[in-house]
C-alpha cells in the first residue's frame, strides 16, 4: 500500500514470507523463517519470475496434509539474490527474449 509517498507492507493470513529453494528439476520450496514453520512447496508455474535464493512474498493456495506441503505462488519478490544474470539473447515472433 502506498502512503504519504512510502510504501508499507499490509499483512494478510494467507500471505507468508519466506527465501527460495529450488532444485535443478525446477520444483522450489519457500524456507519460511520462523523456526517450526512449514516450508511452501512452489511449482515452477507459479514463480512468477522469482529465481532461487530471492526473497518472496507467497500466497498460499492450498493447505498441507499429513505428508504433503502446503502450496503457493509467489506474489511479489521483495529482494533478489543476483543482481547480474548471464543470459543468450534470442530472437522470437514478438521481439527479443533474455534466456538465462
Amino acid at each position: 500500500m502506498k502512503e504519504r509517498g512510502k510504501y508499507r507492507r499490509i499483512h494478510e493470513e494467507d500471505v507468508v514470507e519466506g527465501k527460495l529453494r529450488c532444485s535443478s528439476k525446477g520444483f522450489c520450496f519457500a524456507i519460511q523463517d520462523g523456526e517450526g514453520a512449514e516450508d511452501i512447496y512452489v511449482r515452477e508455474s507459479q514463480l512468477n519470475t522469482a529465481w532461487n535464493g530471492d526473497r518472496v512474498l507467497i500466497k498460499v493456495t492450498k493447505e498441507g496434509s499429513r505428508r504433503r506441503s502446503p502450496e503457493g505462488a509467489v506474489r511479489l519478490i521483495l529482494e533478489r539474490a543476483n543482481n547480474s544474470v548471464l543470459a543468450r539473447v534470442k530472437q522470437t515472433e514478438q521481439g527479443f527474449r533474455a534466456v538465462p
